[in-house]
């Protein structure tokens, strides 16, 4: 890819890459841009879209850390986004019922750029790698009461959880810019517990597939 705009919700997920990218002394690294687009669905959306619009690119990656309801999946891996649920957009009825907005008749579930409900990646054809692929949903709130936590994992059953991946999928969609997200996992989605996140560790793990896929590998390049 010969230009890759690399976008990350805080400073801090993708700091780590930074530092290595102004260390570079090779051109590999020139041709990335960093948009730190802040938290939320609503700032990635127009942050990113304005960069577009003014900017052409091969192709986006979006880098953060993310919480799973999967517990297979180890505190700081790394993995791809796979699909993306736009989880609040729903209806909730007086006996706290929800309907999303699919099923409640105001969005067709296939009307573009959405497939079956969900948001895909746009795909580039020479990007590749062996990360595990993880279904997410896309939350303006973070879960952490236990009812809250079994209903969406009964309604979605998600792998993981994220603030802004929804976004990245429908802009790049809508736009026909080809794009990835990768997300380190820092925490299990359970019942708030902040003393067992480790956000270091997926920071670090992060980084290091960054630094790896944009510098001696040439999955992410051509």
């Amino acid at each position: 890819m010969k230009k890759v705009l690399l976008i990350s919700a805080t400073d801090l997920e993708i700091a780590p890459f930074v530092t290595h990218q102004k260390s570079a002394q090779h051109s590999d690294f020139q041709h990335i841009d960093v948009l730190i687009t802040g938290v939320g669905q609503l700032q990635t959306t127009f942050r990113l879209t304005k960069q577009l619009l003014k900017h052409r690119y091969d192709f986006v990656v979006q880098a953060g850390i993310a919480g799973a309801f999967d517990r297979t999946i180890a505190l700081g891996k790394v993995v791809e986004v796979a699909s993306e649920i736009l989880y609040d957009l729903s209806i909730q009825d007086k006996d706290a019922s929800e309907t999303d907005f699919f099923d409640a008749g105001f969005i067709d579930k296939n009307q573009v750029p959405f497939y079956n409900k969900k948001l895909l990646p746009t795909a580039h054809q020479s990007w590749k790698n062996d990360l595990q692929k993880v279904h997410s949903i896309t939350v303006n709130k973070v879960h952490g009461e236990a009812n809250a936590i079994q209903k969406a994992i009964e309604k979605w059953n998600p792998d993981i959880e994220n603030m802004e991946g929804a976004a990245l999928f429908y802009v790049c969609a809508s736009l026909n810019v080809p794009c990835a997200q990768l997300r380190a996992i820092s925490n299990y989605v359970e019942p708030r517990n902040r003393d067992a996140w480790n956000i270091p560790l997926a920071i670090n793990a992060l980084n290091n597939y960054l630094i790896y896929i944009f510098d001696d590998s040439t999955s992410a390049r051509s």
